[in-house]
């Protein structure tokens, strides 16, 4: 007998959320995301119960009004504009890990090296009391990306 999971799956973008439902069905993996801003309207039933948090914000740097744009219509540019250094989506989560990850929680969290992965590890350490590790980096156009950072509790 296979182990309980429920997936939950957010994106403040409607035809993100459809796309990761079809994406789902395809590939025999019951999802029904929900359209919402990162975990809002979850944080008291989702409190400290997630277990392994998957996070691929927007992350690209742009201007602030990009992201604000970005955020308010369902285009392309929600999936890619990130603010400031591209982390004003993704600071809003960082602030929130705490609340969501459970006593042996994981995240694993998508940068290139425009949002200083190795500075983004420092403020989770100081403020949170997790550890994190780069996973996996690779070439990706002209950047260097650092993808998935996996912050996990201190014992």
């Amino acid at each position: 007998m296979r182990p309980r999971t429920v997936y939950c799956c957010t994106d403040i973008n409607q035809l993100a959320t459809s796309t990761t439902k079809k994406t789902g069905n395809q590939n025999k993996v019951l999802l029904d995301p929900i359209q919402t801003s990162l975990a809002s309207g979850l944080n008291q039933r989702c409190y400290r119960a997630i277990d392994v948090l998957l996070f691929n914000p927007p992350y690209v740097p742009t201007e602030e009004e990009e992201v604000e744009h970005g955020q308010d219509t369902p285009n392309i540019q929600s999936s890619w504009a990130g603010g400031s250094m591209g982390m004003h989506i993704t600071d809003i989560l960082l602030d929130q890990l705490d609340s969501l990850l459970s006593p042996k929680g994981c995240c694993y969290l998508v940068t290139v090296a425009q949002n200083r992965p190795k500075e983004i590890m420092e403020r989770v350490r100081a403020k949170h009391g997790l550890e994190s590790s780069v996973i996996l980096s690779r070439r990706a156009g002209r950047a260097f990306a650092h993808p998935p950072l996996q912050p996990s509790r201190i014992e």
